[in-house]
């Protein structure tokens, strides 16, 4: 790669980040199966369902919140984005980190996959405080959170300790994520598009509600983290879960239909939302529904969809693009969903698992494929465009 094409592409943060979110997105999950059975072991101190889930977690979710952060906070604060030099060393660390958890032993060198989250709440941080502002703080609390998580599952593992809680604890956090950032651009992007198409339909403000809605579903998530199926976690998850479904349905998807980009938008907010309402039912009742569907209807459903979402508009609007889906990013969003459904029948119909898991493998994998056959080219050698995230 030439200088000014490292340079260019070292830019903006969702140009690198991006890209590697998408290809780890193929790369993990395709060798999950083998993994899974065996027959391809990885050397690491991290066991083969550990090693899945923070990879999925810390690995793809860690790459795109940096991605998107690092890029949309130059539009929140006005500063110039985190660029060259600053960018190229967090990559190196993310870059790193996948090495040292899958070929490590446990020892004190684990503690270098920490790097990269420490780098990203460093940055994102400065950032954000520098500019003094203050709106976006909450950013900052949640990137400490992802830390914490990453370092309790990094703990774990070295101490050979059951991770599920730090497992549960950053799938939260990305939750958490998914609800401020995209209970702020939903709306927003619904009511741009409404008026802009000359429709009337009132997409409400924040509010009282919203406030509200955000303070319960953050309790709502403590809860499920440490007791996951305790009776009384169920009140609160239930509570977050109608309450984020009252939000939705004040933002008017129905009426904006006519565009996909906005749909899959509030489709992960919508299964954020049946996340909640799965954890309730499974709190209350464990034996009827797993605690793997609810997982995945988070991990697959909310994040994968979302974070597709996200990637896809952000990727258009910084590379020049119209804000239109085309047949590549509807298939991509269709695969997502296939492997939700095909990763959720999984948990509840174990007898067909073994099909079910290639089916959900192959929709997974084909998904990333084609936001990488879309959009890799735009990211590491395209024009970069102005604004379009609206």
């Amino acid at each position: 790669m030439s200088r000014a094409r490292l340079a260019m592409v070292l830019g903006l943060g969702a140009r690198p980040f991006f890209v590697l979110a998408a290809a780890w997105a193929v790369v993990a999950v395709g060798v999950w199966p083998a993994v899974f059975a065996g027959t391809l072991a990885l050397p690491g101190a991290f066991a083969p369902v550990d090693w899945h889930a923070h990879e999925l977690i810390f690995g793809y979710g860690g790459a795109v919140v940096a991605g998107f952060l690092l890029t949309a906070i130059a539009n929140w604060t006005g500063r110039p984005p985190v660029a060259g030099l600053r960018l190229g060393a967090l990559v190196l660390a993310w870059l790193v980190a996948r090495v040292v958890v899958a070929v490590l032993p446990p020892s004190p060198g684990l503690a270098v996959g920490l790097v990269f989250p420490l780098g990203l709440l460093g940055l994102a941080g400065w950032e954000i405080l520098a500019a003094g502002n203050a709106r976006n703080r909450k950013v900052i609390g949640i990137l400490v959170l992802l830390v914490l998580a990453d370092a309790g599952f990094t703990l774990a593992v070295a101490q050979g300790c059951d991770t599920g809680l730090a497992q549960r604890g950053g799938l939260a956090v990305l939750v958490l994520l998914i609800l401020l950032i995209g209970g702020r651009v939903t709306p927003a992007f619904t009511r741009n598009w409404l008026q802009r198409n000359g429709m009337a339909a009132p997409v409400a403000a924040f509010d009282r509600l919203d406030a509200a809605g955000m303070g319960l579903a953050g309790l709502a998530l403590l809860g499920w983290v440490g007791w996951p199926e305790a009776r009384l976690t169920a009140l609160p998850l239930a509570l977050a879960g109608v309450v984020g479904l009252a939000r939705l349905a004040r933002w008017q998807g129905w009426a904006a239909r006519r565009d996909l980009l906005l749909v899959v938008l509030h489709g992960g907010y919508g299964l954020a939302v049946l996340g909640f309402l799965a954890a309730a039912g499974h709190a209350g009742w464990p034996d009827w529904l797993p605690l793997a569907a609810v997982v995945h209807i988070w991990a697959v459903g909310a994040v994968g969809m979302t974070t597709a979402a996200m990637m896809t508009r952000a990727t258009l609007g910084h590379t020049g693009q119209a804000l239109r889906a085309d047949g590549w990013m509807a298939g991509m969003y269709g695969g997502l969903l296939a492997a939700l459904l095909a990763r959720v029948g999984m948990a509840l119909w174990p007898d067909n698992s073994a099909w079910l898991l290639w089916l959900a493998v192959g929709c997974w994998c084909a998904a990333f494929a084609l936001f990488l056959g879309r959009f890799a080219p735009a990211l590491l050698a395209g024009p970069r465009g102005q604004g379009g995230t609206r």
